[in-house]
């Protein structure tokens, strides 16, 4: 994944290529979500994956609260060394009030937040 995206390291694979952004090239937490959401178009278009996969995937990405608390509190302890300012406004509205407000967002969203919340987490062990 490269250093700037601007939430976290990112590289996306659209229909089966791979594109990553280079540190000059800053990528806001929506962008990432609508390359993911193509993404997720074309497996189910391809047929590599069916709508009840994606439904599946959808329900164990669920947060628990804990989650949700780690998440916030990762993104404020990072704003400005692994987090720009911007994607943390990004991810705390998407974060909504509680996971119930991200368990209700879509898949692709709830990939994004994944993954911003894993990158953050390697943070803290490294």
């Amino acid at each position: 994944m490269p250093r700037s995206y601007s939430a976290v390291e990112y590289t996306s694979t659209l229909k089966g290529r791979k594109e990553s952004m280079s540190t000059a090239q800053r990528v806001s937490v929506a962008d990432c979500i609508g390359a993911t959401e193509d993404r997720l178009q074309g497996l189910v278009e391809s047929g590599a994956k069916s709508q009840g996969d994606l439904d599946r995937l959808s329900d164990s990405l669920d947060m628990s609260f804990d989650e949700w608390r780690s998440l916030q509190d990762l993104k404020s302890v990072y704003v400005g060394n692994g987090i720009t300012s911007e994607a943390a406004q990004e991810v705390f509205r998407l974060l909504g009030s509680g996971p119930d407000h991200v368990n209700g967002l879509s898949l692709a969203t709830k990939i994004v937040l994944t993954q911003v919340h894993k990158s953050l987490l390697e943070r803290v062990t490294s």
